[in-house]
């Protein structure tokens, strides 16, 4: 209710601790800030590191399922296996919810909402579009598949590439506002503004 999640809700399957990794990112660096393995409660209690299932350190083998994370918070997996998948059991966020990036420069911004939105219903502010960008990576390689920015009806009426706000290809200017963003997929900023703001819909729609 107080728009937290907690590690622990994160369940794993198909998973290969000697292979895989969550990695919680640095927002100042994109560096791995956390990096984190699922053990079962077998691998677990095998190696005298604890006695249930869930998240470890991957150098220490410390419980974290434990931790917290505000509304709007991701994660970077790199995988090996095939056929992993993640379960998510908590409570829906029923109210739009804004992420504060607060000079961060580096931030997962993830649809953790259980329907497919448009990249319309994604809403910025506080952007410039000549020193932010919304990456949209490559699952193969974390590399960006595409960039976007943010621009204001009046950016777009004035360089004549739209008449609209919303988010255009950083290169193209095309608008992208209809591209749709699954359940579980997400986005990573490169943001060099002070005091963005990026806004994600309702877990319901309104009614029209």
């Amino acid at each position: 209710m107080n728009g937290t999640a907690t590690l622990e809700n994160f369940v794993a399957t198909g998973w290969d601790y000697e292979k895989d990794e969550l990695r919680i990112l640095n927002p100042a660096t994109c560096a791995s800030a956390k990096r984190l393995v699922w053990l079962t409660k077998e691998e677990a209690e095998g190696g005298e590191v604890g006695t249930k299932a869930g998240w470890y350190d991957a150098s220490e083998y410390t419980y974290e399922g434990n931790l917290e994370f505000d509304l709007g918070s991701g994660f970077l997996t790199s995988l090996s296996s095939k056929g992993v998948s993640f379960t998510y059991s908590g409570e829906v966020f029923n109210d739009s919810l804004t992420i504060p990036c607060d000079g961060k420069k580096y931030v997962i911004i993830p649809n953790a909402l259980p329907r497919t939105i448009t990249l319309s219903e994604v809403i910025a502010t506080g952007w410039d579009y000549e020193k932010d960008e919304l990456r949209k990576l490559n699952k193969t390689n974390s590399a960006s598949a595409q960039r976007y920015v943010w621009l204001s009806k009046e950016e777009a009426e004035g360089g004549e590439v739209g008449d609209k706000a919303g988010w255009y290809d950083a290169s193209e200017y095309s608008y992208e506002g209809a591209q749709e963003v699954l359940s579980g997929e997400g986005f990573l900023t490169s943001i060099s503004s002070k005091n963005v703001m990026i806004s994600l819909p309702a877990a319901v729609p309104a009614a029209e």
